[in-house]
């Protein structure tokens, strides 16, 4: 008998150690997971004899952030208050580090390929976003994309688990540079050159804005600002891929949508005539604009450019910036061509017949009966361009009047 149990006894000392290390490496156990009831098997791999938990079992798919201090909880809440070492100690046997920062290193590693995010970064409309430099509108595409979602994280924290990344700047970079490689205009630009072909002028508000805001439709997000950006990116990105496409700033190392668009919108726009087309010989008057502009305005009649003032014509058919300028270049333009209706040589020899040499009798009388139906011009603005056909070669910077005070100017009457 005390053979037998001596044998026995042995035996169970024999088996003992097997029967340990088979309920560590091998047996199942039900924990509380993070985020619900998780069954883990115990053991990373072989030799982790006294791993509470495994890799596996951790649940990186719905943690909020690939960080320490996340994955430190995803171990605890697995783990439970089983184990008979904390969490640094079972994520240093689970990694197979020594020390603590390796160990979460590590685990960061795994977490961020199995992490699984609310959306995608295939499903973000950056199509249709308003702005890729302002993280803005991407961080608000994603909130849209997290409604109805379990795992509640921030916009931020989502982007960073879509992304594959470790921190939001990493996040931040991938989505500009998704953004920028998807954003589609809503304005075609060949529609667009059709708009400035009209253009009333190519300020940045007529040549610009109104174009652009006329063919955005109601299911475009974008301003008129944003819109021009997204036009000149989509333009440029071929060629200039690392260029910063802005509205308007005084950086000389960024693209001005505003400019780009305006020398677009000079080379496209289509005057309704030209400074030659005008009829300046016969114009009534060339000190007076009233009259230039007047036979601008008759040119217009017909003109697919119906918002454009004869103002904003004159400076498009002068080529200058400003109705002050084009008003000179008409004034110029109008001196060099205005043809008097009466010939002086004709209107000098009825004169050798009247009986006195006042204004209306010797000059105004003289021309009013030479004056012709096809003439636009009354007796008086007659005289002035009778007297400026005279005296422009000599004196080509003084102005003609009919009358006046001034000593600068010369007086048709008085000549």
């Amino acid at each position: 008998m005390c053979r037998l149990l001596y044998e026995l006894m042995k035996l169970f000392f024999t088996i003992l150690p097997l029967l340990a290390a088979g309920t560590c490496a091998g047996s199942a156990q039900v924990t509380t997971g993070f985020r619900g009831a998780t069954e883990t098997k115990r053991g990373l791999q072989s030799g982790c004899s006294d791993c509470c938990t495994s890799i596996d079992a951790l649940p990186f798919e719905n943690i909020i952030l690939c960080d320490h201090g996340h994955i430190a909880h995803a171990i605890s809440d697995t783990i439970g208050n089983t184990c008979s070492h904390n969490r640094d100690i079972e994520a240093q046997k689970l990694s197979g580090k020594t020390t603590n920062q390796e160990a979460y290193d590590f685990l960061m590693g795994i977490c961020k390929d199995r992490i699984q995010g609310c959306t995608s970064l295939e499903s973000l409309d950056f199509a249709s976003i308003r702005d890729c430099h302002n993280s803005h509108w991407a961080k608000e595409e994603i909130r849209n994309k997290q409604v109805g979602c379990t795992v509640v994280r921030s916009d931020w924290q989502e982007a960073i688990a879509i992304t594959g990344t470790l921190s939001w700047s990493e996040a931040e970079a991938v989505l500009r540079e998704t953004c920028f490689e998807k954003i589609t205009p809503c304005v075609q630009y060949t529609d667009l050159v059709e708009g400035f072909k009209v253009a009333s002028e190519c300020s940045g508000w007529h040549g610009v804005h109104i174009p652009i805001q006329e063919r955005l439709d109601e299911s475009c997000k974008r301003t008129r600002e944003e819109e021009a950006v997204a036009i000149v990116w989509n333009l440029e990105k071929a060629t200039s891929p690392d260029t910063k496409v802005v509205w308007h700033d005084e950086d000389q190392t960024t693209t001005n949508a505003h400019d780009y668009l305006v020398d677009r919108c000079k080379e496209n726009i289509v005057p309704c005539t030209s400074l030659d087309a005008l009829d300046l010989v016969n114009i009534r008057e060339c000190s007076n604009s009233h009259w230039v502009r007047q036979e601008i305005q008759s040119k217009q009649i017909g003109c697919a450019a119906e918002t454009r003032q004869d103002w904003q014509e004159a400076m498009l058919i002068t080529n200058t910036p400003t109705w002050d300028e084009a008003a000179v270049v008409l004034r110029t333009k109008c001196y060099e061509n205005i043809t008097p209706c009466v010939q002086h040589t004709d209107l000098f020899e009825d004169m050798k017949h009247v009986g006195d040499c006042h204004a209306w009798t010797g000059v105004l009388h003289p021309i009013t009966e030479r004056l012709t139906d096809s003439c636009q011009r009354t007796n008086h603005e007659d005289a002035i361009a009778i007297v400026w056909n005279l005296e422009k070669d000599a004196n080509p910077n003084k102005i003609v009047i009919w009358n006046d005070e001034d000593e600068t100017t010369t007086d048709a009457e008085d000549y």
